[in-house]
């Protein structure tokens, strides 16, 4: 049974589980970053006790000054270091843990996208989900980036920065907590909005994003119909949503931070007055008064690299929470529980009493048909008649409603859905390719195929001839779905992809409808062969080619109409498959 990834639409969860591997990676650094930041924090500290060395405030020491001095400036040589040495190896151990998560989080999200049915991906851009992919592991890595490097850094510097208050005097330790206290309280229902108005934004880039893809995806029709400056009009029009909502953003993130800097700088004002009549009363040092300003130099850099990293990092979690959304819902087609794999022997096959409705529409009702074990069996109807339709339900693309659909007399929703699919070979109405070699394409159908296998099912698909004429024969790469090749080229790849994969049952698609009436009769003989031995359902509006097939059902609205073979069928006066025989112009059927 293919086990299905669990998966949380929570990023913080997400990021969790992605990390599992690298967590003793990812630990270290955490210790590393821990030690880092306390150094960094108490050298602070050095700066009073020099200072308050070098105007003779500090009386408890029997060193010479210049000694004294000496002593601790080489201590805030070797702290600071320190600090620069594990902080630069804790980047180094963060960077192969956040990488770990991430390329996890890709392999998890990409694992769980192919167990979703054929109808999720029929309502997606293909493109956009790719981009949802990336955009969610990167997350992945932003999120631990955040919880290593800023939050951690951020309490640590807090609580460093509080206690070095206290030190200095109580009363302005008092204040300097207090001024955490406020901040806390007012960042807290900030950081919603923050929030809301980057989830905002997530959405209008995610509207963008897919409406690029939709339009790269068909430029074609967009030039063929001339209609390129309306279409960047709209194009434009839904990026100025983005720049709004962009501005609407930065603009929550600067009042965040303008607010920050404002109860800053009345803090210090109040801490500045208390040292300065501790000064006056000798109980406050010049040294004092330099940590002061250093904790509060440190502090306020903190807090603004924080708020803009809190703006970027906002954005980024509801970015990947909108891509977590959209990629982890309820999977429709799942393998049973304990299901085991089929072996198909004879490979009949039987749909009984099947029911079956897309988006609220009636396809089937009832629909019984049995595929004898190695019959070749055609079916004829006008579009939407629900052949295709069928082929989806054999694949188990959809589940029915009710009914059962067997092989060999095994239920195909008992079965593993690989072992399903690997034993039916299909040769498709639309000939895609991979982005890949000629030679990788073929093989897609065996992928442990020698040369010589994949040059003997390319010479009975008819595509040798013209795969060794180009430049670098086998090794071409066919571009992007294939649009390098022509339509019927493309079909022979394909059919040499099925001649190699040799699979029990055979599905032939309109599979000679892209090629020209030369390369069809060729074809032909090649299908002929390749389907000796199998049980073959082959859909055709081109009934010419399904003359051959020991029998042909008509079916129209889910329903069938006659069977026969093409023989019985044609000479039925008054039957639907001798009127589309006789209304065929050019070979296809007419609507």
């Amino acid at each position: 049974m293919k086990t299905i990834p669990k998966l949380s639409t929570s990023p913080w969860r997400f990021a969790w589980d992605m990390s599992l591997r690298s967590r003793g990676l990812l630990g270290l650094t955490l210790l590393l970053v821990l030690i880092g930041d306390i150094i960094s924090g108490l050298l602070t500290y050095v700066y009073k006790i020099i200072i308050d060395g070098v105007t003779n405030a500090n009386v408890s020491t029997a060193l010479p000054t210049g000694t004294f001095i000496t002593i601790w400036s080489v201590v805030y040589l070797l702290g600071f270091l320190i600090a620069v040495l594990t902080k630069h190896s804790a980047a180094v151990t963060g960077t192969r843990g956040e990488t770990m998560s991430v390329l996890r989080a890709q392999a998890s999200l990409m694992s769980y996208l192919f167990g979703h049915s054929h109808r999720f991906f029929s309502d997606a851009f293909s493109g956009t989900l790719g981009a949802k992919v990336s955009q969610a592991a990167d997350g992945v890595g932003a999120i631990i980036e955040g919880a290593v490097w800023e939050i951690l850094s951020l309490v640590l510097s807090v609580t460093i920065a509080t206690s070095l208050m206290f030190s200095i005097d109580w009363r302005a330790g008092m204040v300097f907590l207090f001024l955490i206290v406020i901040l806390a309280l007012i960042n807290i229902p900030l950081s919603s909005l923050q929030q809301k108005a980057a989830r905002a934004l997530a959405d209008e880039n995610a509207k963008v994003s897919g409406y690029s893809f939709d339009m790269l995806a068909n430029f074609r029709s967009i030039r063929t119909f001339a209609q390129s400056e309306p279409e960047l009009a709209l194009f434009v029009r839904q990026n100025d949503a983005v720049r709004r909502k962009a501005n609407h953003s930065m603009d929550m993130s600067q009042l965040v931070l303008g607010i920050n800097s404002l109860a800053i700088i009345f803090a210090t004002g109040v801490i500045v007055m208390l040292l300065v009549t501790g000064y006056n009363l000798g109980t406050v040092t010049a040294g004092s008064f330099v940590l002061m300003f250093a904790v509060v130099l440190n502090i306020y850099q903190e807090l603004t690299r924080v708020g803009f990293t809190i703006n970027r990092f906002v954005q980024t979690y509801s970015e990947t929470a909108e891509a977590l959304e959209t990629l982890i819902v309820p999977q429709e087609i799942l393998d049973a529980p304990h299901a085991e794999s089929i072996v198909v022997s004879g490979g009949a096959i039987d749909f009984k009493d099947v029911n079956f409705s897309y988006e609220h529409t009636s396809v089937f009702k009832d629909f019984t048909l049995r595929v004898s074990p190695h019959e070749h069996l055609g079916l004829v109807g006008r579009s939407g008649a629900g052949k295709s339709t069928l082929v989806s339900l054999l694949l188990r693309e959809f589940d029915i409603a009710s009914g059962v659909i067997t092989i060999d007399n095994v239920n195909i929703a008992s079965v593993t859905q690989d072992s399903l699919r690997a034993a039916i070979s299909i040769v498709p109405q639309e000939p895609v390719l991979f982005h890949r070699t000629l030679r990788e394409n073929i093989a897609y159908g065996k992928p442990s195929a020698t040369d010589a296998e994949i040059h003997d099912a390319a010479k009975k698909a008819h595509a040798h001839d013209f795969i060794t004429a180009l430049p670098n024969g086998y090794d071409t790469l066919v571009g992007e779905r294939g649009t390098k090749l022509s339509g019927g080229q493309r079909q022979r790849v394909i059919i040499a992809r099925a001649i190699l994969k040799d699979a029990p049952i055979l599905i032939l698609d309109e599979a000679t409808s892209a090629l020209d009436s030369e390369s069809e009769a060729a074809i032909q003989d090649a299908l002929k062969t390749l389907m000796q031995g199998k049980t073959v359902i082959a859909i055709a509006h081109r009934l010419s080619t399904l003359k051959s097939m020991s029998r042909i059902v008509v079916i129209d609205g889910g329903t069938i109409l006659e069977e026969g073979t093409h023989t019985e069928l044609v000479q039925k006066d008054s039957g639907t498959y001798a009127a589309l025989w006789s209304h065929q112009a050019g070979g296809f059927i007419q609507e």
